[in-house]
């Protein structure tokens, strides 16, 4: 397959575990589902052996578990028209571990075939240790190549842990108002993540209905409206921002915009 079509605009999302793709990168899928204008590749970092076993696949080992898994996310990419999908089955392990190199190398050679103008990955202020590593990974690997070959927008999306507390000059607001169906239909792919365990549909439905519901700039009119939000990174792998800088930068910004919100005058 054709890395790039001069005419499409590649869009790449780049994921710890089966799922995420579809609860982070929705506007991608969306924006790529059906058009000649965009191309959505996934990529999933890790071998998704330490999945919650429940239910029906309580009895499931490790390796049984990984193959419901990576079947589960072909189906999602199948549904969804990804143009491809990359399973890299790296261990947790791999994932969280600062000292290994060789994911930073696998995601490079990825970014450098297909050329991506956007990616869409976890954001750094994540509850989950392996999406803010992966992030981590995925800026370095994008900080090895030339700036001119850079994506031209990095974003970090929300899962485990909302970002509608960012000031307003760091949050990206992804509008998500159309087809649902598709939406419902590739979160309901995952039924070894609903087994027994979390409903990850309706979860991932109702923040978007709250999102945009309770958006504080929001318009009046939200009943069918859907929002998900990222914290856009570029300035990272633009400007050669350290993301520690970065996210005391965020962090302070937030601070000083609730503090001086709390001032009383005389």
């Amino acid at each position: 397959m054709e890395a790039k079509n001069p005419v499409t605009t590649n869009l790449l999302a780049i994921a710890s575990h089966h799922d995420d793709i579809e609860i982070m990168a929705m506007d991608g899928i969306l924006k790529a589902y059906g058009s000649k204008k965009y191309a959505f590749y996934g990529c999933v970092v890790g071998d998704g052996s330490t999945c919650n076993k429940s239910g029906k696949y309580a009895e499931l080992n490790d390796k049984d578990m990984m193959e419901v898994r990576n079947q589960e996310q072909i189906r999602a990419s199948e549904i969804g028209e990804y143009s491809k999908l990359y399973l890299l089955k790296h261990t947790p392990n791999e994932i969280v571990d600062a000292e290994n190199k060789s994911i930073i190398k696998d995601i490079k050679k990825i970014i450098e075939e297909l050329n991506p103008d956007v990616i869409y990955t976890h954001n750094v202020f994540d509850q989950n240790p392996s999406h803010r590593a992966l992030t981590l990974k995925v800026i370095d690997a994008i900080m090895d190549m030339p700036e001119e070959l850079r994506p031209r927008l990095l974003y970090g999306c929300e899962v485990f842990r909302g970002l509608d507390w960012l000031p307003d000059r760091y949050k990206v607001t992804f509008d998500l108002s159309e087809n649902k169906e598709l939406q419902n239909r590739l979160i309901g792919v995952y039924d070894s993540r609903a087994e027994g365990f979390k409903d990850y549909t309706k979860a991932v439905m109702g923040r978007k209905l709250s999102n945009a519901t309770l958006e504080y700039n929001a318009a009046s009119e939200t009943e069918d409206k859907l929002i998900w939000y990222g914290i856009n990174l570029t300035s990272v792998i633009q400007k050669n921002i350290p993301i520690k800088e970065f996210c005391v930068k965020v962090l302070g910004d937030f601070n000083k915009e609730l503090l001086d919100g709390l001032e009383i005058s005389e």
